[in-house]
């Protein structure tokens, strides 16, 4: 088995880090974390791992995880390349989304693989992460060494892989925010309108579930293109600008919103083709006319 450091052990690294472990990959795990206190919170996910105050006091490792903030992974690879702890043998790698392994470049003269691996879902509760996390498709980027070794970590925790390049990660990324995070807004204005027209939380809530669930099943079972549904689709011009107009009383921000996603169900129309050329240039049209009468 290997032994293992996780610099920044949050909710990812913890999840990554009791799987590792729970499938005896690794036998010794230590975390540097910021502070002790949120060290010792990750210590009792893993079981037990060893914890430092200092980066500069992790031991030498088969793996090294970076699991901090993105903001703070150029810092650490800045430490990480004073250290004499670094080994040839050893993969050092980072989870982050949206940045690819050319920011562990530093890193290079260690001889070290050096690599990304990404677990596309969410991480709210670690502990549910950790028990849903069977069949999560990571992805999976750096040299030969750390692609090598990163989807045979990923198989033996119960993850399926694919591999993707240093230049596309970003613009991937970019897709999970849009899938994950832009969901979480536009139901969050959704609840924020209902209330703004006067529906209790218990009526909201008598409805809001079955709408959210269903728009999902349907994109998953169907496709994005054959589940759509509503006004835009069905050319009802004059619906739109009224909305675009009640929204504009109400808040002119969400005006701006419900305009740029028209827009983009406006793309969906044409590729299903329910609309007439002239009903598509009449429904861009009333978008573009709303945005100007501003």
């Amino acid at each position: 088995m290997k032994n293992l450091n996780i610099i920044g052990c949050g909710k990812v690294g913890q999840c990554l880090g009791a799987l590792l472990v729970e499938q005896q990959v690794v036998d010794q795990v230590t975390i540097c974390n910021r502070s002790i206190e949120s060290a010792t919170r990750a210590q009792r996910i893993l079981g037990s791992a060893a914890i430092v105050e200092q980066i500069s006091q992790l031991p030498c490792a088969d793996l090294w995880m970076i699991s901090c903030d993105d903001r703070a992974i150029p810092g650490v690879v800045e430490t990480l390349a004073g250290l004499t702890t670094l080994s040839a043998d050893a993969c050092i790698f980072h989870v982050s989304g949206a940045l690819d392994s050319h920011v562990l470049d530093p890193l290079s003269c260690s001889g070290a693989a050096l690599g990304t691996l990404h677990p596309i879902r969410s991480f709210a509760d670690p502990e549910h992460a950790f028990r849903a996390f069977p069949g999560t498709v990571c992805a999976v980027e750096g040299d030969a060494r750390a692609v090598r070794s990163l989807t045979e970590l990923c198989e033996k925790i119960g993850g399926r892989f694919f591999e993707i390049t240093a230049e596309a990660k970003m613009l991937c990324h970019a897709g999970h925010v849009f899938a994950s995070n832009y969901i979480v807004a536009v139901l969050d204005v959704a609840q924020r309108l209902y209330r703004s027209a006067g529906l209790s939380e218990q009526t909201i809530q008598s409805f809001f579930p079955s709408i959210v669930q269903g728009t999902v099943d349907n994109v998953l079972a169907l496709g994005t293109t054959r589940a759509l549904t509503g006004l835009v689709i069905r050319g009802e011009v004059d619906l739109v600008s009224k909305q675009i107009a009640a929204l504009h009383t109400s808040d002119a921000s969400l005006a701006e919103l419900y305009r740029a996603l028209a827009q983009q169900l406006l793309e969906i129309t044409k590729r299903r083709g329910d609309l007439s050329s002239a009903e598509i240039d009449a429904m861009s049209q009333i978008i573009s006319r709303s945005r100007t009468l501003d």
